[in-house]
C-alpha cells in the first residue's frame, strides 16, 4: 500500500511526534510505501529520516495517488481528506487538551477515529458527526528499549515530561532526597530524542502516557504522576485500570504529597520492572499496532469525501486555533519558569548568613515599628 501520515508538526519528542515516527517505521518494516507529511519539520523529522522514512514539508510533493492515509490533527486531516477524496483516512486522536487535535466533524471527512485509551473513546464518541471509533493500545518499541541491566536497588529515578508543574516538580525532588534516590529530569529544556539511553540508566520512571510505557518496555518500574495526579506503581493489578485511563494520572482518587511519594519510593522492588517487561510484550507490541492499523485500512469502505469548498476553509480555522493555542501555552509556560526561577532565588537568598544577619539586625527595629502602630 501507498500510505500517507500527517501530523502539523515534527519537532519536539512528544507523545504524537515520537508514536506518528514509530508507526511509519514499524509500517514500512512491513513493506509498505510510507511517506510523512509535516508543514513543520525539526528535530523529529530529523530522527525519521534516519531511520530510512521520506518526509515532506509540501503538499505538492508527496503522491499522487495512494491507498491510505492517516492524520493526528484537524488541519492536516482535512487537508488530505480535500487532496484524496474517497481514500481511506484514519484520524489518530491523541488527547483531549489541544483544539488542534480533535477529529475533524465534517460528513464523510474520515474513515475511522482511533483512540488508545477509554477516557478518549468515550470523549470522542460523544461529538457529533463522528465516524466509527476504533480502540487499539498504544504501541512501543520493545527493541529500542533493550539497553540496561536489570535493576538490582533504586539508585536514580528519571521524571520524564515536557510540561511538569513547579509544585509537582517539588514535591518529587524532596521525596527523592527523603529515600536518598538521585533524580534526573528529562523533558522540557533538557529534553532528547533518545529518552531511551536516559531510561536505561535509571531504576525508576516516572511520569505520564508514553513516558511510563518507554519505561515499562525497559523493564523499569514505572510510576504514574502528572499535573493531574498520580496513581502510582503500575503493576499487573493496577495495569487495566491505568492503561484504560491513558497513564494519565486520573484514574484513582489518590493525591499526591512529597510524604506519601517517599513511601510510595519505599516500596520499590526489582520485579516490578520484569512485570512491566512482560505486560508491553503482550500488549503494546508497535509490530501488531502496525498490522491492526493496516487492517483498518484494507477494511475500510471507500470514503465519499466531503464538497471541497468549506474543508478548505476548516483547515485554515484549524490552522489559525492552533497557533493561538500554542501561543498561548508558551506564555503559560514561560510564566511558570520565571516564578519558579524567582521562588529559587528567594530561597536561596533568605538562606545566606548575609540575609540571615540583616534579619536579624532588623528584628529589634521591626518590634520598634510594631509598639509605635501604624504611619509612626
Amino acid at each position: 500500500m501507498r500510505l500517507v501520515l500527517a501530523y502539523r508538526t515534527l519537532d519536539a519528542p512528544a507523545g504524537s511526534e515520537t508514536y506518528l515516527v514509530l508507526v511509519a517505521e514499524q509500517l514500512q518494516a512491513l513493506g509498505h510505501d510510507v511517506t510523512v507529511w509535516t508543514p513543520a519539520p525539526g528535530q523529529m523529522a530529523e530522527v525519521a529520516r534516519g531511520r530510512g522514512i521520506a518526509v515532506r514539508r509540501s503538499l505538492d510533493e508527496l503522491p499522487g495517488e495512494v491507498d491510505g492515509l492517516l492524520a493526528q490533527d484537524g488541519e492536516t486531516a482535512y487537508e488530505l481528506a480535500a487532496r484524496h477524496p474517497g481514500v481511506p483516512l484514519l484520524f489518530v486522536a491523541h488527547s483531549a487538551l489541544w483544539a488542534g487535535q480533535e477529529p475533524p466533524r465534517l460528513p464523510d471527512a474520515l474513515t475511522e477515529v482511533v483512540v488508545m485509551n477509554e477516557r478518549l473513546r468515550e470523549r470522542v464518541a460523544a461529538g457529533p458527526g463522528t465516524p466509527a471509533v476504533v480502540r487499539l493500545r498504544q504501541p512501543v518499541d520493545r527493541e529500542r528499549s533493550r539497553f540496561g541491566a536489570p535493576s538490582s536497588g533504586l539508585a536514580q529515578a528519571v521524571l520524564l515530561g515536557h510540561h511538569t508543574s513547579p509544585p509537582r516538580f517539588e514535591a518529587v525532588a524532596k521525596a527523592c532526597v527523603a529515600v536518598g534516590v538521585e533524580l534526573k529530569v528529562v523533558g522540557g529544556r533538557n529534553t532528547t530524542v533518545t529518552p531511551e539511553l536516559e531510561i536505561a540508566r535509571a531504576d525508576a520512571v516516572l511520569g505520564v502516557g508514553r513516558s511510563v510505557l518507554e519505561g515499562m518496555a525497559a523493564g523499569r518500574a514505572a510510576y504514574v504522576l502528572g499535573n493531574d495526579g498520580a496513581d502510582g506503581w503500575v503493576t499487573p493489578e493496577s495495569y487495566p485500570a491505568l492503561e484504560a485511563d491513558g497513564f494519565a494520572g486520573r484514574a484513582s482518587d489518590r493525591t499526591l504529597d512529597a510524604e506519601t511519594l517517599a513511601k510510595d519510593l519505599a516500596a520499590w522492588s526489582p520485579q516490578m520492572g520484569e512485570a512491566n517487561r512482560d505486560l508491553i510484550a503482550r500488549h503494546h507490541d508497535a509490530a501488531e499496532h502496525a498490522t491492526q492499523l493496516v487492517g483498518r485500512l484494507r477494511a475500510a469502505a471507500t470514503r465519499p469525501g466531503p464538497p471541497p469548498a468549506p474543508i478548505e476553509e476548516l483547515a485554515r480555522l484549524v490552522r489559525l486555533a492552533s497557533g493561538l493555542e500554542n501561543r498561548a501555552l508558551a506564555s503559560e509556560l514561560r510564566r511558570a519558569r520565571e516564578v519558579a526561577e524567582l521562588n529559587e532565588r528567594l530561597r536561596y537568598l533568605t538562606g545566606s548568613r548575609r540575609w540571615q544577619v540583616a534579619a536579624a539586625i532588623a528584628r529589634p527595629l521591626d518590634v520598634i515599628r510594631r509598639l509605635r502602630g501604624p504611619g509612626r
